[in-house]
């Protein structure tokens, strides 16, 4: 069972990533103009679903204005539930901004009950918001919820993913397939509900360089998952917590930094789960992707687990564990009480001594 102490944490850790780090009010729309300047000199577009909280928008849905809008654009969306699918494609749409206005929470994309992906009027796949193609676009503090995949970026580059709040996926919260150079920050992801579901996965060899950090990753079945041969990403300062399988895996990937993250009370398990091969439930696991007989097993090589806070993971399970495969991996001054093999815990005090 979770202890009560984890719960506690957690509660002051989630509390802490919507208190704070999602966007404050700011003034209301309802009196300003349809289209406003934005901070980099062109165009504010204003969406409300009902014209109740900013009657002078010119945008209904998302996805209009998102049709609309220009390169470099910026789209406000005020509060209310958006029950769409929303598709950012091309490089007409580089350097978008979507930003949600309003109270933390109050601008939601419900993905309950829509048509079927790809019938007319929907986009291909059932995606919150899907990055395609793009680069350098800005999706901030929205909630997503009951969507396949909150949110998708694919072959998209150089883009941010910050202060959102994503919950109730049927696979993951933020997910990026051979998508490079991307920001993923100070977002929260929990209570995705899929047997393989991950807070947050990167994923596809051309998933390099990106920059995961100050999330909140909770009650997923993987909460950051790297996995399938993207290189040199960087995973930090991120909380994993409650998760049914890892908080923190790293699989048949390469050049993987994770360091100075806080993992605990991972590893539950339940019916709703599902466990890679080739290595138990662990706080943070760096392990090969074990493949069909007669063809190789892909390992982790070049991974480096630095400083990281590992601790009262679920019985049976070890707060870091490394399959042995892979060369130049390294485990520098962690804190945590077990591992497999025997020494990558540098620090084994207690979680309640710190």
């Amino acid at each position: 069972m979770r202890s009560a102490g984890s719960i506690a944490l957690l509660g002051v850790l989630l509390a802490t990533a919507c208190s704070t780090e999602m966007p404050v009010a700011s003034a209301p729309l309802e009196h300003g103009p349809v289209a406003s300047s934005s901070h980099a000199g062109g165009p504010t577009l204003v969406v409300d679903d009902d014209g109740a909280d900013c009657p002078r928008a010119g945008y209904s849905s998302i996805q209009a204005a998102v049709d609309a809008a220009g390169s470099g654009v910026a789209i406000l969306v005020c509060a209310g539930t958006y029950n769409e699918r929303v598709l950012i494609t091309g490089e007409a749409k580089n350097g978008l901004r979507l930003h949600a206005h309003g109270e933390p929470g109050t601008v939601v994309l419900d993905g309950t009950g829509l048509p079927a992906p790809g019938a007319p009027g929907s986009p291909t796949g059932n995606h919150g918001v899907h990055l395609l193609n793009v680069s350098e676009v800005l999706i901030e503090g929205f909630t997503l919820r009951a969507y396949f995949e909150n949110i998708r970026l694919t072959n998209a580059h150089g883009n941010t993913i910050r202060k959102n709040h994503t919950t109730a996926a049927g696979h993951d919260g933020v997910t990026l397939v051979n998508s490079a150079a991307n920001v993923i920050e100070h977002n929260v992801s929990f209570d995705n509900v899929g047997p393989n579901a991950c807070g947050i996965n990167v994923a596809g060899p051309g998933s390099g360089r990106n920059v995961i950090r100050h999330n909140v990753v909770s009650d997923n079945n993987w909460g950051i998952n790297v996995q399938g041969g993207p290189t040199d990403n960087i995973v930090f300062g991120n909380v994993a917590v409650n998760n049914r399988s890892h908080g923190i895996i790293n699989r048949g990937s390469s050049g993987t930094r994770i360091e100075n993250n806080h993992v605990e009370g991972n590893g539950r398990g339940g019916a709703n789960s599902l466990l890679f091969p080739g290595g138990p439930r662990a706080g943070i696991g760096v392990q090969r992707i074990v493949t069909p007989a007669g063809v190789p097993d892909i390992p982790s090589h070049n991974v480096t687990v630095a400083r990281n806070w590992a601790f009262d993971q679920f019985d049976m399970i070890v707060d870091v564990f490394w399959d042995g495969q892979g060369g130049g991996n390294a485990f520098v001054n962690n804190h945590c009480v077990t591992s497999n093999p025997d020494g990558l815990c540098a620090h084994t005090r207690s979680a309640s001594s710190r």
